[in-house]
């Protein structure tokens, strides 16, 4: 992710996510079913040169058309044996890989955001916790095609109670009268943060435990491919 000011530009911490809805990485591409940050497999070395082949010359060009881009560059981008190519661009924070990045940012996101409209992203000195994040996405049986809705969800409050270091996001829920249920295929997102991606897995799986409705699915080996490398 790149914040952009039109002309400058400073880089947040490499996500990856999951996009298959079964474990192993198999079966229908999905919106994400999880993701993890910083991604091992994106070394300093590689946010150099995708700094340097990929977004400068975004944003030159953009600059060059008279059309200068502020604001949020999604860059996917897949890792190949001459380097990193480009997949696809977005025009804002990406989902749910936004939900493992923003808990280790440090600054205050409203500044950032704030300077990428006034020119300043080069005065903003980026502070990130020396951690990893990742986040279980909790589901519907069956998306991402059919499912059904309005379940109740339980274990919400005990989930962000047990710890400091665990943040729910919803995405599909509504509230019906005291309970909220479900109200579409990725019903939640749960993240935990920890000092590495190993214990924050763990971590991450003791909450999404404790949190239940009818018909939930959620992939079972978030993160499986850092941890591989890792080990």
């Amino acid at each position: 992710f790149a914040l952009c000011d039109g002309k400058n530009f400073i880089t947040l911490p490499p996500a990856q996510d999951h996009k298959a809805i079964y474990e192993g990485d198999r079966g229908p591409n999905t919106g994400g079913m999880g993701a993890y940050a910083p991604a091992p497999a994106m070394t300093d070395e590689l946010i150099k040169t995708a700094e340097k082949q990929i977004i400068h010359p975004v944003l030159g060009e953009m600059q060059r058309l008279g059309c200068p881009f502020e604001g949020v560059l999604y860059c996917g981008l897949m890792l190949t044996e001459c380097g990193p190519k480009v997949v696809e661009f977005n025009v804002r924070f990406g989902d749910p890989e936004c939900q493992v990045i923003l808990p280790l940012l440090k600054n205050d996101l409203v500044e950032i955001l704030e300077a990428c409209c006034n020119g300043r992203i080069d005065q903003i000195s980026l502070e990130i916790e020396p951690s990893a994040s990742v986040c279980v996405v909790m589901a519907s049986k069956g998306y991402p095609e059919t499912y059904e809705t309005g379940m109740v969800i339980s274990g919400l409050k005990e989930s962000n109670i047990r710890n400091n270091n665990i943040a729910v996001f919803h995405a599909g829920t509504e509230r019906n009268n005291k309970d909220i249920v479900t109200a579409g295929g990725r019903v939640i997102g749960v993240t935990a943060t920890a000092a590495n991606i190993k214990m924050a897995v763990n971590n991450v799986y003791m909450s999404v435990n404790e949190i239940t409705f009818k018909n939930s699915y959620y992939r079972r080996d978030i993160a499986h491919r850092a941890i591989d490398r890792l080990q």
